[in-house]
């Protein structure tokens, strides 16, 4: 037996699901943000700081190109690697 797993294609369901999408990303690129602030030293944190705070603002204003999201895990799994080797 087939279970279909189809759904008809909804707009403001799409538009519903970029908006979150956007913003649970720019948000987690604020969490980064505060954390980096206590782990960097000012000098190093002040320029990345102010990319990761406008890359947020963009992201949360209008629609983004997919690969922001893979750049986005790569730059996630590049710090989970330093943190498993400064352990």
């Amino acid at each position: 037996m087939m279970i279909e797993l189809s759904f008809p294609p909804n707009s403001k369901r799409a538009i519903a699901l970029d908006k979150r999408m956007r913003y649970e990303l720019a948000q987690s690129l604020e969490q980064l943000d505060a954390q980096l602030k206590t782990q960097l030293p000012t000098q190093e944190f002040q320029p990345i700081s102010t990319k990761l705070k406008s890359a947020a603002s963009s992201i949360k204003k209008a629609r983004i190109c997919p690969a922001v999201f893979a750049v986005y895990y790569q730059i996630i799994f590049s710090i989970q690697v330093m943190k498993l080797k400064l352990n």
